[in-house]
């Protein structure tokens, strides 16, 4: 879900309400090479609750001020969670404890070269969106922002479900 008006941050608080642990993911605008949470700027946040995924633009004041509120009372994994914490921090949100890293718990299992979306691939059957079909070589200004949510909710929601599976 693309947050855009009050009821959609409605909804994201009632969804909150009783959970316990989320999915995150961030987008970022580069500004290099390649991609550096040190120096990349935040563009939008995303939040898998159970199978409901949320995802807004930092430009979208009251959903900053809903996540910088929310997050930290919750405990969160992500897949390469430490790009995120670090973007999120510089962009001043502080989740709370981080408890899964679905990169780091692939890798540990034996999994070396393990990206999201091939991880996903191989141990749920979706073919999920790649950065590439949706940002490509634009700028990610350009880029529909519901396709931006779909994609960066997805990484959220697939991260979630990840670090439950492989955790077994």
């Amino acid at each position: 879900l693309l947050v855009e008006t009050e009821q959609h941050i409605e909804d994201f608080y009632a969804t909150m309400e009783g959970a316990i642990v989320v999915g995150i993911d961030v987008e970022t605008k580069q500004e290099g090479d390649a991609p550096n949470a040190h120096r990349d700027r935040l563009y939008g946040v995303g939040v898998a609750v159970g199978n409901r995924t949320f995802f807004g633009l930092r430009a979208n004041t009251e959903w900053m001020a809903t996540l910088t509120a929310e997050l930290p009372r919750v405990s969160w994994v992500g897949h390469n969670a430490k790009f995120d914490l670090t973007v999120l921090r510089r962009a001043g949100i502080q989740p709370g404890p981080l408890v899964g890293d679905s990169i780091l718990v692939a890798y540990l299992l034996g999994t070396p070269r393990a990206g999201l979306k091939p991880l996903v691939f191989t141990e749920f059957g979706h073919r999920h969106l790649t950065y590439a079909e949706v940002v490509g070589n634009r700028d990610i200004a350009e880029v529909d922002p519901d396709l931006l949510a779909e994609y960066c909710g997805g990484d959220a929601y697939w991260a979630l479900r990840l670090e439950e599976h492989l955790r077994g």
